[in-house]
This record gives structure tokens, sequence and C-alpha cells, in this order.
């Protein structure tokens, strides 16, 4: 298909998200945060609601639930213990857990 006309307009940024998600051989809070620190106190409230967000939103919270250990179940070497709608629904989309700039 060939661009005929038209234009984009961007307000923010753009986030990529490959086909094949790169998942950690970690828990899944872990594939959540990316990196993310959860333990201090001052984040602690504003990443779990974040993490609740997506959760909620991207219907991963049913597939925890069918996990033993919820959130800290863990994924295998590159999420091989997930379908591979669950991998794709843990890596997308990663920006509701960064904090805006």
């Amino acid at each position: 298909m060939r661009l005929t006309r038209g234009s984009i307009r961007l307000s923010g940024s753009i986030e990529y998200v490959p086909q094949i998600p790169w998942i950690l051989s970690r828990a899944l809070r872990d594939n959540i945060l990316f990196g993310r620190d959860y333990s201090p106190l001052s984040r602690l409230l504003l990443c779990a609601v974040r993490i609740l967000r997506r959760i909620t939103s991207m219907c991963t919270k049913a597939d925890m639930s069918q996990m033993v250990g919820g959130d800290m179940a863990f994924t295998g070497d590159k999420g091989v213990n997930l379908s591979g709608g669950q991998r794709v629904r843990l890596a997308w989309p990663g920006p509701y857990i960064m904090a805006p700039r």
C-alpha cells in the first residue's frame, strides 16, 4: 500500500514493542517493572498503581491468577512458561510503568 496523501501529528513519545517480545528469565513482576526499582517506599505506591493499571488494562490479571505465585511466578528462559499471547500482554505496552517526563 502506497501513501498518497495525509499527515501524522505526534504529541509525546513513540514506543516500540517487537512482535517477539524480550522476556527476562525472572518473575512476572520483574518483567513488568523491567529494571525499575520496586522497593523504595516513596515509589512503591506509584509503581503498584502503575502495575495494577497495566495488569487490568492488558488482561494479564486472568493470566496471573492461573500461575502459582501470581506476579512473582517465574517466566522461564525467554518466557518459555508463557504462551505467545501472554508474552505479548506482558511486554506491551511498557510505557504504562514509566513515569511521565
